[in-house]
């Protein structure tokens, strides 16, 4: 199947593909292939009690809020920090959600023109609930 322009667009195509018996779709780049079969059953179990689950990794990071004002374009005034308990990072990007909720998700962005950075995005933009599953960071 050929991608499309953004992942928006990639995914969009498949979830047509993708049949009405299906009651839950996994979404998954191929850039992030080191998942393992315990993080899927994890993410697949809280999907089928929510309707939307996101795999996420505590983040180790410093994350500072900042604002760019008058600034340099490379120069930023730090305002904050952000407390790590709080942030999660998604670079797994593993989502399962359920088939209708996923297709009527695309279908609201593709009518307003919205294109989001992912699939939980695009649910969440619709007021529902999306929950995280933790998974340990690798080492």
């Amino acid at each position: 199947m050929k991608g499309g322009d953004s992942r928006q667009d990639s995914v969009a195509a498949a979830l047509r593909e993708v049949s009405n018996d299906t009651e839950i779709v996994l979404v998954h780049d191929a850039v992030r292939p080191f998942v393992t079969p315990e993080q899927i059953a994890r993410v697949l179990e809280e999907a089928r009690r929510c309707a939307a689950a996101i795999l996420g990794i505590p983040a180790m990071d410093t994350v500072k809020e900042v604002k760019r004002a008058s600034l340099p374009e490379d120069v930023a005034l730090i305002t904050g920090r952000c407390r790590r308990e709080t942030r999660w990072c998604w670079r797994r990007r593993r989502k399962r959600l359920r088939r209708k909720l996923l297709k009527e998700a695309f279908a609201r962005a593709e009518a307003d023109g919205v294109n989001a950075s992912d699939e939980a995005g695009l649910v969440e933009r619709m007021g529902m609930m999306c929950t995280s599953c933790w998974v340990p960071r690798e080492i």
